[in-house]
């Protein structure tokens, strides 16, 4: 074979390998805007204008649609790494923290890992009991912030202010605030209680 072809079958590699990145990109976008409106819906309907008018199932069907939804793109995400025709992970790589790529795919796969803990968690439930569930549930938002860090770290559109990357931030910074929210409410409430004031607006 002569050194032209090699450079061209080398060249052809490496755009067939760009071209897969782009759609782990892609994918990988899509996944973490899917899990921040799970987290953003779980909030808003907990603690925003809607808490407690919208019915439960209702909450708990949208909550986990997105949630599924966000896991499938990022397991595609995930899926696509594997595939690429250059420096493709290896499944341990993919799914093993620390195996390849140093703390920027870490916190992804610490992430993934969590938030599908987190979900899954909600299947046995009634086996392992409300607070138990509500300890694992609540991991989730530490699995998320995993899954932000991976972006931050990870995606060239952040770091280049692609139109992408600076949703991508907006979408943490809402997040975080809702999430303070969440958390203050929450402390509120339990402070209320603990006074025996329960008739306080948490």
């Amino acid at each position: 074979m002569s050194t032209s072809t090699e450079a061209h079958i080398g060249l052809a590699a490496a755009s067939a390998d760009a071209d897969v990145i782009s759609v782990a990109s892609a994918l990988g976008f899509l996944g973490f805007f899917c899990l921040a409106a799970a987290v953003v819906w779980g909030i808003a309907t907990a603690v925003g204008p809607w808490a407690g008018r919208i019915d439960p199932d209702a909450v708990q069907l949208g909550h986990l649609a997105w949630a599924v939804a966000g896991l499938t793109f990022v397991g595609g995400h995930v899926v696509a790494h594997t595939l690429r025709p250059e420096e493709a992970f290896s499944w341990p790589e993919a799914l093993v923290p620390f195996a390849r790529g140093g703390i920027t795919v870490a916190t992804g796969v610490l992430g993934l890992l969590v938030l599908v803990i987190a979900a899954t968690s909600f299947v046995v439930r009634t086996r392992i009991g409300v607070q138990w569930w509500t300890a694992v549930h609540r991991a989730a938002y530490a699995g998320f912030a995993l899954m932000a860090l991976h972006v931050v770290l990870a995606a060239d559109e952040v770091a280049g202010l692609t139109w992408v990357g600076v949703a991508a931030m907006g979408v943490m910074a809402a997040v975080s605030v809702l999430s303070v929210l969440r958390w203050r409410r929450a402390a509120h409430r339990e402070h209320a209680i603990a006074a025996g004031n329960w008739g306080l607006d948490p």
